[in-house]
């Protein structure tokens, strides 16, 4: 996953 695009995709698992 890339950093950034996991908020938009998850944004409950925030940018880890």
């Amino acid at each position: 996953m890339k950093h950034g695009h996991t908020m938009l995709n998850k944004p409950k698992s925030k940018c880890i």
